[in-house]
């Protein structure tokens, strides 16, 4: 039919899916970025929405990281020596690392 706009119902590559998952109460949302599934849970559909939009906006502005399986302590020695340092005075920075050493 000339003149009729093709409306497609399928979501392309990557888009992702959102449903509600019964057994634990909370709204899914499913896709791919860089080739890995993510998975994304909440309580109300609007919700997931907005943290799957918040994802793509991320990944699009180029400001997405993938998490990582660090552990807590090796991330706080290396907040403390990469971020904390070059903006705390000395005596800041020894109590900052008497307390990350010691707890």
């Amino acid at each position: 039919m000339a003149g009729k706009a093709d409306k497609t119902t399928r979501r392309g590559h990557g888009e992702g899916t959102i449903f509600f998952r019964e057994d634990k109460g909370l709204w899914v949302c499913m896709l791919t970025i860089d080739g890995k599934r993510r998975t994304l849970y909440a309580k109300t559909r609007k919700e997931v929405q907005d943290k799957k939009a918040a994802l793509e906006a991320a990944v699009i502005k180029g400001s997405y990281a993938e998490p990582s399986k660090t552990l807590f302590g090796d991330w706080m020695l290396t907040w403390l020596e990469t971020y904390s340092k070059p903006v705390t005075e000395d005596t800041t920075q020894e109590n900052y690392e008497r307390v990350i050493r010691h707890v």
